[in-house]
């Protein structure tokens, strides 16, 4: 009984779900459209169809390995640490993680960006994204800023969640059939 205490609700997993559906999304669908004029030449309709809805299922995917992180958090530090701001908290580290990944993403294109301590920059980046989140919390405006950001952001799963049903749907039985 303790151990359910300590989860969150789950209209504050899916505020923190909603904020990491609209930053991975968001990046893949810029990256896509990016790369559609080229692909246009030498794909057929089908093919780009096939690359998005295998897209759109990692993300799906991957959405969901990101959100369990700060809901491991709550499990894992003292309550009035993460529980008590779960959104506003989970949201930040959210933010923080994946805008680390798109910033190494981006100088990841060539060789002359591939940073030479990569082992020592991840870990700097994600034991510094923690006590950053916890100065967050405490920070009324920015707070509930978060919150209502986060609140905003719902809007997105109505879109894709079915994107994300279909493009699995799409994944399974492309791969089993």
């Amino acid at each position: 009984m303790a151990f359910r205490n300590r989860l969150p609700k789950l209209s504050q997993i899916t505020s923190v779900y909603a904020v990491i559906v609209l930053m991975v999304y968001g990046w893949t669908i810029v990256w896509f459209f990016w790369k559609l004029p080229s692909w246009l030449y030498f794909m057929t309709m089908g093919e780009i169809g096939g690359i998005f809805a295998y897209s759109m299922a990692m993300n799906f995917l991957e959405s969901l390995t990101v959100v369990l992180a700060p809901v491991l958090l709550c499990l894992l530090l003292p309550s009035n640490w993460f529980f008590d701001n779960f959104i506003a908290r989970g949201v930040s580290l959210a933010m923080l993680w994946l805008g680390y990944s798109m910033l190494f993403t981006t100088q990841m294109q060539d060789a002359e960006g591939y940073p030479k301590n990569l082992l020592v920059m991840s870990v700097l980046a994600v034991l510094l994204a923690i006590p950053l989140a916890s100065v967050v919390g405490k920070i009324s405006i920015v707070r509930k800023f978060l919150e209502a950001f986060s609140d905003r952001a719902i809007v997105f799963l109505y879109l894709s969640i079915p994107i994300s049903a279909i493009s699995l749907l799409f994944f399974i039985f492309r791969n089993l059939f």
